[in-house]
């Protein structure tokens, strides 16, 4: 789901952006439904929001990526029930996002 609203950071990258960084996710397209509410952005992608001003973000753009969840979907603490396997597909997500929004920030210049 795209609810930054659910993490202390995110709650925090909503209040520096103001309105319009929320207006630019809401303007998003569902790409899915899920328990968390509607997906916006594929897990493992990211996506570039912008040029806009963004209130208290000094930047014209504001790039967005969502990183895998652990087994656990817990945030706060190291999941020890990772098998290897979870571990892989953490890793291999996670490297995915970063890929995405890379090749979505040299694409804007």
């Amino acid at each position: 789901a795209c609810d930054l609203s659910t993490f202390s950071v995110g709650q925090e990258i909503l209040k520096a952006g103001g309105n319009s960084l929320k207006e630019s996710i809401d303007e998003l397209e569902k790409i899915s439904e899920t328990k968390w509410g509607p997906a916006k952005i594929a897990r493992g992608e990211s996506t570039i929001l912008g040029p806009r001003s963004f209130s208290n973000i000094s930047a014209r753009y504001v790039v967005l990526g969502v990183p895998p969840i652990t087994p656990s979907n817990n945030d706060e603490t190291f999941d020890t029930t990772a098998t290897e396997d979870d571990l892989h597909y953490l890793e291999t997500t996670l490297r995915s996002n970063y890929r995405s929004a890379l090749r979505l920030v040299k694409n804007t210049g």
